[in-house]
């Protein structure tokens, strides 16, 4: 069994590479090269793009936003240094990330030490593709909440405990590696909203010399497939999903592809609380402009899992936009009312703050 050591003393550690909002450091890399297992990044957005980072080390990366103030970084390197040193247990909030590529092998790894496991991204964005499987290592405990996916989740099988909820998937998919095999029921899909794909969402990659299998054994529960095709996955649950507007297949489980499920709603508008959207200019790419809560008398108030709603509005992190910000709570005033103070005094530090939820 992999040891993961992580300090009760942990530190927090400042990053920027705004001149004129100065840290600790200014080379994202050089901060987690720094930093030591268990410490938290507070990395400020605004600036130029941090690079590619790698890690080899549990750390939490805290960014200041994805909408305003954007944390923008390329290429996310979560690997593993020893079998018993690695990026496991590491969460991520509030980032703009080129891409996520998380690979466990390393020089000299034996069979069963490259798993890489209990993964946290929340309100991030990855605008290209997340690779869980790019070795032959397995994963476990891996959650996406609150994301925006641009392009979409590459998976391999050997995944235990893999959950997507209340995300976006602007255009995006979910493929996977060309293996035999099944998720069983591992990855759950929930509360989430697919958005402008007339491709099969579900799928594996082609490539001539080695055509590449199907995903099969997603559950799919209270999620929306608008004007995105809930098409290419074999033998997946559905539970309470809706369609709309698509041009091939509204039907679920999608006819051709086996599946079960029960409490689907075909074809019906979930009347979102602003979505601009028409049949002549079928457009339906994801917005900050937009609102994706609810309109009384939508098909998808309560219709969902346990009577919750289907879509981002529903399941236990319910909400009608992705949150820009992480939940750290802000600081927007700060004041000092002395002047001096002597030795051995004691320094009063007033501070005003708003939280994020």
């Amino acid at each position: 069994m992999a040891l993961i050591h992580v300090r009760v003393d942990a530190a927090v550690i400042t990053v920027s590479n705004v001149t004129s909002r100065p840290a600790q450091h200014s080379s994202l890399q050089a901060a987690v090269d720094a930093a030591s297992p268990g410490d938290t990044l507070l990395i400020t957005g605004g600036g130029g793009n941090y690079g590619s980072v790698t890690m080899v080390k549990p750390l939490v990366l805290i960014g200041e936003g994805i909408r305003n103030n954007v944390v923008e970084m390329d290429y996310l390197y979560l690997r593993k240094y020893s079998p018993t040193m690695g990026s496991d247990s590491s969460r991520f909030y509030g980032l703009n990330m080129y891409q996520v590529n998380i690979n466990g092998d390393f020089t000299g790894a034996a069979g069963g030490q490259q798993s890489m496991n209990n993964f946290i991204f929340e309100r991030c964005v990855v605008r290209e593709w997340v690779y869980l499987g790019v070795g032959s290592e397995t994963f476990r405990d891996i959650t996406f909440r609150h994301c925006l996916l641009k392009t979409g989740l590459y998976l391999k099988y050997d995944v235990d405990n893999v959950l997507l909820t209340n995300c976006v998937f602007d255009g995006a998919a979910i493929q996977v590696r060309c293996e035999n095999g099944n998720f069983n029921s591992e990855v759950v899909v929930s509360n989430s909203i697919f958005l402008n794909r007339t491709s099969s969402v579900f799928s594996g990659p082609y490539y001539w010399y080695n055509p590449c299998l199907s995903v099969k054994g997603l559950v799919l529960e209270n999620n929306i497939f608008y004007r995105s095709e809930p098409t290419g996955c074999y033998d997946c649950y559905w539970y309470n999903n809706l369609t709309y507007a698509n041009a091939q297949v509204s039907a679920l489980p999608p006819p051709g592809y086996g599946g079960t499920g029960s409490g689907n709603l075909e074809n019906l508008d979930p009347l979102f609380n602003n979505f601009p959207f028409n049949f002549s200019n079928p457009n339906a790419e994801f917005s900050w402009g937009h609102n994706y809560g609810l309109q009384t008398g939508s098909p998808a108030l309560g219709t969902g899992t346990n009577g919750t709603n289907i879509g981002l509005w529903g399941g236990l992190y319910a909400v009608t936009q992705l949150p820009s910000e992480p939940k750290t709570p802000a600081v927007t005033e700060l004041s000092i009312p002395v002047s001096t103070v002597p030795v051995g005094g004691t320094l009063q530090i007033n501070l005003r703050a708003v939280s994020r939820d």
